[in-house]
């Protein structure tokens, strides 16, 4: 039985869509990991001379937040997130409010138990770390502002 390139594309194309749709969370090619336009999107900054950069996208999804948090520049295969209590990346502080998936590859995906307005009233930072361990220094901030 032969099966021409054409539909083996297509069914490869229409699985990789079911599987980030079925998160609820858009894949796309726009900056941050997402379509563009896609999203509140915030960027992050670089701290602590990392040279790491870039974008956290939220998605309303009622009482929670989907989250996708996209850096470049990423020197380990795994790196901490988190959303931290605070009002400006010039001071970072330890509280977490909610932790992310770990960057695998420069980007995470997942859901925060927090809603957007919440999220956006401009007391959360968005944190990335340089490892997955507890005690690891920021490599990335970014803030949530409406």
């Amino acid at each position: 039985m032969k099966i021409s390139i054409g539909v083996l594309v297509a069914t490869l194309l229409a699985s990789a869509s079911a599987s980030a749709q079925s998160s609820g969370i858009p894949v796309g090619g726009g900056p941050g990991g997402v379509p563009f336009g896609a999203g509140t999107q915030r960027g992050l900054q670089s701290v602590n001379n990392s040279g790491q950069n870039g974008f956290v996208t939220l998605f309303a999804r009622g009482a929670r937040t989907a989250v996708v948090v996209k850096i470049e520049g990423s020197h380990h295969a795994l790196e901490r997130a988190a959303i931290v209590r605070g009002k400006s990346c010039d001071t970072i502080g330890s509280t977490v409010a909610a932790p992310l998936a770990d960057l695998a590859g420069g980007i995470s995906r997942g859901y925060v138990p927090l809603a957007i307005g919440r999220l956006t009233s401009g007391n959360y930072l968005t944190v990335v770390y340089a490892n997955a361990s507890p005690s690891a220094r920021p490599v990335a901030c970014g803030e949530l502002y409406s």
